[in-house]
């Protein structure tokens, strides 16, 4: 008679593949308010924060801006920096005239009292700004709208932009 052996080898372990859409934790830290002209300056008493996610091909920005006390208004339209070393993919964005982009997040802005919601459009590539109003006016925010010269000044912006070269597909 002839014997038979049969030797096998089987290992168990965790999936090399991630499987749905990439979304992460939030991450915070901070950004500066700059402007097209001359960068405001921000009154005592403020909070600059920003949290920001990857959310499938997309970055979802939160910008919270709050002060008690008046600042400088700076010269031009106020703008909101994406965090460092994310650009926009401009073959996903939607061109408007005048050549802008459209509509990519929502703003709450107070102002003396007053309260505004607005939205969020994309100024150049690495940057937002918002046209915001109320029942009485309406006006892109900066240092002649809404600036951070007056007293209680609150900007609460929120935008989804698609980056490039990021995907909504599997990673592994």
């Amino acid at each position: 008679t002839t014997a038979w052996s049969v030797d096998c080898e089987m290992s168990v372990k965790p999936s090399q593949y991630v499987y749905g859409t990439p979304i992460t934790d939030w991450v915070k830290d901070t950004f500066t308010l700059t402007a097209t002209g001359t960068s405001p300056t921000p009154g005592s008493g403020s909070t600059l924060e920003r949290f920001w996610r990857r959310a499938g091909d997309s970055v979802e920005v939160r910008w919270n801006y709050y002060q008690t006390n008046a600042g400088s208004a700076g010269s031009g339209t106020y703008t909101f920096p994406l965090p460092s070393g994310l650009t926009p993919d401009s073959s996903k964005l939607s061109i408007w005239g005048g050549g802008g982009t459209g509509n990519y997040g929502i703003a709450q802005v107070t102002s003396a009292g007053a309260f505004y919601t607005g939205n969020v459009y994309i100024t150049d590539m690495n940057k937002v700004a918002v046209v915001a109003g109320n029942e009485t006016s309406v006006n892109t925010i900066g240092s002649t709208f809404l600036p951070v010269s007056t007293a209680t000044t609150r900007y609460a912006v929120y935008a989804k932009i698609p980056i490039q070269g990021w995907s909504s597909t599997v990673v592994s």
